[in-house]
């Protein structure tokens, strides 16, 4: 099984991608509509200890669920409507030209957080954390992220990686070795919460430069 292939804008391991102009605002607009209207039937997941933050399934290009998020079905979710179902039209051509424009087109998928849609309503935050690396076949492979915000909050929710601040517009990316750097992202104020679309990869660090 093939685990990487070219890491493209994300060569080296000190690399933050930001690019200003992923989605439209209508891309945007839909996307905020479809999530509001997920979480009020109940489609999006919620942890019991993080209140503020929904998300759909974890799913791999293919469709399938991850096992983690398999494994996480006990939490709330409304079951009557499948995995493979749980993400807005157009998710998956928004991952494709996110690929392409970081040049990371061959690229594995994380087996483990695969591709996801999250929402964090005001008054949540992501706490500080660095993503563990991801073992396939004895290796310890790079956990490489690709974010796009989808809506931006009126206050906070700005993305912090090793501590500096990402000024991301409404519809820009970023993307980074999740896995090599500490991030979190600061509590969100006002009433528009923070959406983002999450696209997961991994990479051998054999095949990743260094600082």
């Amino acid at each position: 099984m093939k685990q990487s292939g070219s890491l493209g804008a994300l060569a080296r391991v000190d690399t933050v991608v930001t690019e200003p102009s992923v989605l439209s605002a209508a891309e945007c607009a839909s996307l905020r509509e479809w999530t509001i209207d997920a979480i009020t039937k109940g489609i999006m997941r919620r942890t019991p200890r993080v209140p503020h933050d929904y998300f759909t399934p974890f799913l791999l290009s293919d469709g399938s669920e991850t096992p983690p998020s398999r494994a996480a079905a006990r939490y709330a979710r409304n079951t009557a409507v499948k995995p493979a179902d749980c993400m807005p039209d157009g998710f998956w051509e928004i991952r494709d030209r996110a690929m392409k424009l970081l040049g990371i087109g061959s690229l594995a998928e994380d087996i483990r957080k695969g591709s996801f849609l999250n929402y964090i309503l005001p008054g949540g935050d992501i706490h500080p954390h660095q993503d563990d690396r991801i073992p396939v076949d004895g290796a310890e492979l790079i956990a490489i992220r690709c974010n796009v915000m989808f809506s931006k909050p009126e206050q906070g929710g700005i993305p912090f990686i090793d501590g500096r601040p990402l000024d991301i517009p409404q519809g820009g990316l970023w993307a980074f070795h999740a896995s090599e750097h500490p991030h979190y992202a600061s509590t969100i104020h006002g009433t528009v919460g923070r959406g983002t679309l999450s696209f997961a990869f991994m990479a051998d660090p054999a095949d990743c430069a260094g600082p």
